[in-house]
């Protein structure tokens, strides 16, 4: 459990936030993100899971539910561990290969919840690979915005992938600000808002705002003191740093 939960929360942007998902969807995330990395509630976390699992649908639904999962029970990514490696990298191809074709393009949530499982695929391959998992996420990020213009987690992953997106090719803090912006407008669960608090945080962080920057770290706290999101972030915030730029 430890292994996978910090890896999931530092790529916390390109998570799924459902704009209408059942609710054990919204309990096993608001467990997940209200949890410190040393203080880790496991059979809850278990149990939220299991919840989720047995969710039934139709074949979109479940293979949302699928994709939601995936990448919560993956080990935490670690280039010196080749067996763990080369496990999730499999694991996620297959994840992708189920996922060809789309199974619905008129489905947000089951087009953003492919985005995300192409974005975890990221650090397990090469360059090469890695933009052009970034160019198809970001393609089912817009697919999913013209189904849904206000669906949460498409909005908070087109906007993290500006951020990260270099300014020479259209990029940058500044592009995703306003998305950020509207994501906040959207957002409903504790969680919803807890992340964008933080991605506020630290856009405003990035752009020298500190007035800004300082106001929504602390309503990140008000909702989830101990989140090890919010823990990382102040972290890498002391030593001038942020999640966007974390090196």
């Amino acid at each position: 459990m430890k292994k996978y939960i910090l890896f999931l929360l530092l790529f916390a942007s390109f998570n799924l936030f459902p704009a209408s998902y059942p609710n054990a969807v919204y309990d096993m995330y608001n467990i997940l993100y209200s949890q410190s990395e040393n203080n880790i509630n496991t059979s809850a976390m278990s149990a939220a899971i299991k919840k989720v699992e047995a969710l039934k649908g139709n074949s979109v639904e479940e293979q949302t539910y699928k994709n939601l999962l995936v990448v919560i029970k993956l080990g935490r990514y670690d280039k010196k561990d080749k067996k763990l490696k080369k496990k999730n990298t499999e694991i996620l191809k297959n994840i992708i290969k189920e996922n060809t074709p789309y199974k619905s393009e008129t489905d947000a949530n089951y087009l953003a919840s492919l985005a995300t499982v192409n974005i975890y695929l990221m650090p397990y391959v090469g360059l090469g690979d890695i933009i052009e998992l970034g160019k198809e996420a970001e393609k089912l990020y817009d697919k999913a915005l013209e189904v849904d213009p206000s669906n949460f987690n498409a909005i908070t992953g087109k906007a993290n992938s500006m951020a990260y997106k270099p300014s020479f090719v259209g990029g940058g803090i500044d592009k995703a600000l306003p998305l950020l912006i509207k994501a906040e407008n959207n957002a409903q669960e504790p969680y919803q808002k807890y992340l964008t608090y933080i991605w506020l945080s630290q856009a405003y962080f990035e752009l020298k705002n500190y007035d800004q920057y300082i106001i929504y770290i602390e309503k990140a706290k008000n909702i989830f003191p101990n989140g090890s999101l919010l823990i990382a972030s102040e972290k890498l915030n002391n030593k001038k740093k942020s999640l966007y730029k974390p090196k």
